[in-house]
């Protein structure tokens, strides 16, 4: 499915699966714009889109053609280059491959092996009304003059912009039929269970929306001549026919009475015309606006819809809305070959075992609902979400990242990108184990406006606690930390880049020696000759003349790669000790509050060592996190969250010279730019 010019979503792709697509991002990312094209384009009567529902960067096209437009010439260029609102339906039909179905016109291809078919829907100026369009309407010359040229546009774009669909060989896009929109009904059906959901938590109130639901499930049933509804309609229709009688004789004797008094106004007069009653009682009318929904208490009177808890009710509601879409394609006789259901936003009120087990259970629904009817029910469901939860409960395959995106013009679009796509594209993707370690832990990294990848429990306790004391956009940022270890840090940069979320990467030095037995031991800085970081190899190459001294020597841009930072231990001040993890570089920044007596740099690296050694992580961590804050911040710590939190850098990619290994992931940045 591919989308043009409508809000963010200037150009994108999106890659549905064919059970759930789930549709994450952050806020103001285009998310709930996919549905929201898709909900327009298929409105009753000819779609209508307003100028602020182009693109911005469509805004100076229509200037340019305003401005190129010849009232006597051949604008045939213009026309073709006029923004328009356009969905493009890339389907697979080798599942019914003998048997298009209503899918026939859509198939213009002459190729009995290919089962692919384009349904192309646009937005745009009718050819019959380029005149009409252009005529008297000028470009603003002046800040002033946008408003009301702004104004016109729009009142000119929803006079005469229509909506047309043809049919495109996806090979040739010489190859189209137009065809009328009815053609798609058939093929696709639109569903939308839209965010706001009407809800609310003040009980003495009415608030009957499930109700309204539970009215239009059996309104939409009854014209199903075979379904229990239709049954019962057709018996109150039975009942009802006796009660229309008696209320028709009392009323028209009542009529026959009043007549004396209707004579003295000379009615009926000459022309005989007498009034009488028909009453026209039916199961819509009785039901609408006074169906309620209750809870039967067995101890006491029902209780109103209202009184359950929002979350119950917010699940009731989408379920309901579930069967109404479903209850929706039976009635149409089971014509449409996919019926596409977009869900906004159905976390709300549940608690994170209910968000994950509804996205889960999506599958059975439908299975559900297909085992009662002869045909499964050909739906795909489009999951926009802010939770966390719900990432994690489905696989990689069906999660679609936004990316808002801010162009060097100023202009934001939307990014869409295809982590399944990605990881089949880039080996480096370990997809299976950045899943499972998601599902452990949470996917705050799809919401997330900066990461922070840390080794182990003392960083997780400490670094909330540096933040907090931080001011500016520290304060303002939605910052992720997610606790990674040394060994496995490196399998989150490529996913890193490809999220394009600026992130930290903090970690340690780890130096190590060589011992008598020729084996590579923990060991002080001044004393090493490697490092056993797996994080710091990866970053900087497998390069046996990574040591720590060369570490040590590299340059603070050195230390970034696209919109990674590492950051690990470095001295306090020049020609200082120089801690190996946390617990030595916290020590050696503190080193009064340690009592740190040692004289030489050396003897300070040591001594800081041995008491590192003396605490328990967890013990360290809750000490200075907790009970004893007055501390000094490590400098590789504070020199870290200052890159991470600098929002000069933010827009900017900064690829160094600092050597890396042959598979870095910046090498396959093409994935980034595709959809």
């Amino acid at each position: 499915m591919c989308v043009q010019n409508f809000r963010l979503l200037r150009d994108v792709s999106v890659r549905l699966d064919a059970s759930s697509t789930v549709v994450v991002g952050r806020n103001n990312s285009g998310k709930t714009s996919l549905g929201e094209v898709v909900k327009r384009i298929f409105g009753s009567g000819n779609a209508t889109f307003h100028i602020e529902d182009f693109s911005s960067s469509s805004w100076q096209i229509f200037q340019d053609a305003i401005t190129a437009y010849e009232p006597s010439g051949d604008n045939t260029k213009i026309l073709v280059t006029l923004p328009r609102v356009e969905i493009r339906f890339h389907l697979d039909y080798s599942d019914d491959a003998d048997d298009y179905g209503p899918l026939a016109p859509f198939i213009i291809d002459l190729d009995d092996t290919r089962t692919d078919a384009l349904i192309v829907i646009s937005y745009e100026l009718a050819s019959a009304n380029l005149g009409r369009f252009f005529t008297g309407l000028t470009a603003p010359l002046t800040k002033e003059d946008r408003a009301g040229f702004f104004k016109e546009l729009n009142h000119r774009i929803t006079q005469n912009y229509r909506r047309r669909v043809w049919a495109e060989d996806t090979q040739d896009a010489t190859n189209i039929r137009h065809l009328d929109f009815t053609a798609v009904e058939k093929v696709i059906q639109i569903g939308h269970v839209g965010a706001q959901r009407g809800l609310d938590d003040i009980t003495t109130k009415d608030s009957d929306v499930l109700a309204k639901v539970m009215e239009r499930l059996f309104n939409t049933s009854i014209t199903d001549g075979e379904s229990a509804e239709s049954t019962t309609s057709n018996l109150v229709d039975q009942a009802l026919m006796d009660v229309h009688k008696q209320i028709d004789d009392n009323f028209n004797q009542n009529l026959t009475a009043l007549e004396p008094i209707f004579e003295l106004f000379g009615f009926p007069g000459a022309a005989g015309t007498r009034i009488a009653t028909k009453t026209t009682l039916n199961v819509q009318n009785m039901l609408s606006n006074y169906t309620k929904v209750s809870y039967p208490n067995e101890q006491g009177p029902a209780l109103p819809e209202a009184y359950n808890g929002l979350g119950t009710r917010n699940m009731l509601h989408i379920l309901l809305q579930i069967v109404g879409h479903h209850r929706k394609w039976i009635q149409d006789g089971n014509e449409a070959g996919l019926q596409l259901v977009f869900i906004e936003e159905p976390e709300a009120h549940l608690h994170p075992q209910m968000q994950e087990i509804f996205i889960r259970q999506l599958g059975e629904i439908v299975k559900k609902l297909s085992a009662d009817s002869t045909t499964p029910w050909p739906v795909q469901f489009v999951v926009s979400t802010h939770s966390s939860h719900i990432a994690n409960a489905v696989p990689f395959k069906a999660i679609r990242y936004f990316l808002d995106r801010h162009e060097t013009n100023g202009i934001r679009e939307t990014s869409v990108k295809d982590l399944q796509h990605a990881a089949e594209k880039n080996r480096e993707i370990d997809s299976q184990f950045l899943h499972q370690y998601l599902t452990l832990t949470s996917s705050d990294l799809f919401f997330a406006d900066k990461a922070i990848l840390i080794e182990g429990t003392t960083e997780h306790l400490i670094v909330p606690k540096l933040i907090a004391e931080m001011s500016g956009p520290a304060r303002t940022n939605y910052v992720t930390i997610l606790e990674v270890g040394g060994a496995y840090a490196h399998k989150f940069f490529p996913l890193l880049d490809f999220l394009e979320l600026k992130s930290l990467v903090v970690t340690d030095l780890d130096a190590v020696a060589l011992s008598d037995a020729h084996r590579w031991v923990a060991s002080t800085v001044h004393e090493a000759g490697a490092t056993s970081n797996e994080a710091l190899k990866h970053w900087f190459g497998s390069d046996p003349r990574l040591t720590p001294a060369r570490l040590l020597a590299l340059e603070f841009g050195e230390k970034v790669t696209l919109r990674r930072r590492v950051a690990f231990q470095i001295p306090e001040s020049k020609d200082g000790p120089c801690g190996r993890t946390f617990e030595d570089a916290f020590i050696l920044a503190n080193a009064p509050l340690f009592e740190l007596e040692a004289a030489g740099p050396d003897d300070q690296e040591t001594a800081a060592r041995e008491q590192a050694i003396k605490y328990k992580k967890t013990d360290f961590a809750l000490k200075f996190a907790v009970d004893q804050l007055d501390w000094v911040t490590p400098r590789y710590l504070k020199e870290g969250l200052e890159w991470l939190f600098d929002s000069t850098a933010d827009s900017e990619r900064v690829i160094t010279n600092a050597p890396r290994s042959q598979n870095d992931p910046s090498s396959d940045m093409e994935l980034v730019d595709e959809h």
